[in-house]
């Protein structure tokens, strides 16, 4: 028999959005769409991701914990499915004076503290 295959969604830049109407830092409205998008794929015919691979630029909070909290909130039901590995971007690295090849502030000041835990 063909050795089973192994299904996982990959992808960078998502953001987050609030669909309540209120203002975020930085808004992401295609956020919805696209893990709306990933659930309906995986409810169609019972396809099950092996995992999901976030390639940097998660949530684009900046700084922002609120922000943290309305993207984890967003991609809890998909990663309650499968397990979510994330990769750091620039927007979650680079801060001036912190050893990033760009020296921008992208990071909001939060240089990787997401994932100091």
């Amino acid at each position: 028999p063909p050795p089973p295959r192994v299904r996982f969604f990959a992808f960078g830049d998502l953001g987050t959005h609030s669909d309540d109407g209120s203002v975020q830092h930085w808004d992401a409205p295609a956020s919805l769409n696209t893990t709306a998008a990933m659930d309906a794929d995986m409810d169609a015919g019972g396809i099950e991701a092996g995992f999901i691979l976030h390639i940097g630029d998660i949530s684009y909070a900046v700084g922002h914990a609120s922000q943290w909290d309305q993207f984890h909130a967003q991609v809890e039901p998909l990663a309650r499915r499968a397990a979510w590995m994330t990769a750091i971007g620039n927007h979650e690295r680079d801060w001036p004076g912190s050893g990033s090849a760009r020296g921008q502030d992208d990071s909001g000041g939060e240089c990787g503290v997401p994932y100091a835990l």
